[in-house]
């Protein structure tokens, strides 16, 4: 079983997070949240809805990866260096990366409650499909980042809480 400390210190960040982004959503209407700033911007639930589709393919990689019993690498120098390469560049304001082709949002007119049931929902399957890891895969390479390669889970989770940072301010921004 996975869930140390660390991990579950993780997780009790990334879940804040969410709960935030449920509350402060809350305040607004559907068309509000559905309302894009411009041409080529996402709305509030369009940035939600990547956050949700970028946690839940890699939830889905993880599952993949995990029922082919696969010989994972040890974490070492290098996999740190490339965690903190991908760190450093999401606090820059002015890196913007382009989200991979499979994670950006197409749909429009998103249900608000919808998209945040969805975001928990899958959130506890992930939370529930590392529970189950054994705790040496802690020490390994399991997490692809699309762009920065292989990370540890204790990686990936930061990742998603710098990740779900940056687009917070995004959502923030966008004048909801």
């Amino acid at each position: 079983m996975v869930i140390n400390k660390n991990i579950e210190s993780l997780i009790s960040r990334i879940e804040t997070q969410r709960e935030w982004v449920g509350d402060y959503i809350g305040n607004f209407n559907s068309d509000q949240l559905n309302t894009s700033p411009g041409p080529g911007r996402w709305s509030a639930l369009e940035v939600i809805r990547h956050i949700y589709l970028s946690e839940k393919l890699t939830l889905d990689y993880l599952r993949k990866k995990w029922s082919f019993s696969p010989q994972l690498k040890p974490a070492g120098i290098l996999t740190w260096l490339r965690y903190q390469a991908l760190i450093v560049s999401m606090r820059q304001p002015v890196i913007r990366l382009k989200a991979p082709a499979i994670a950006r949002v197409e749909r429009k007119n998103l249900d608000p409650r919808l998209m945040m049931n969805d975001w928990q929902a899958m959130r506890k399957e992930l939370l529930d499909f590392i529970a189950g890891l054994p705790e040496d895969v802690l020490k390994k390479e399991f997490y692809k980042h699309p762009i920065a390669g292989k990370m540890r889970l204790d990686h990936m989770l930061k990742f998603f809480y710098h990740h779900t940072e940056r687009h917070i301010r995004q959502i923030k921004r966008i004048g909801i």
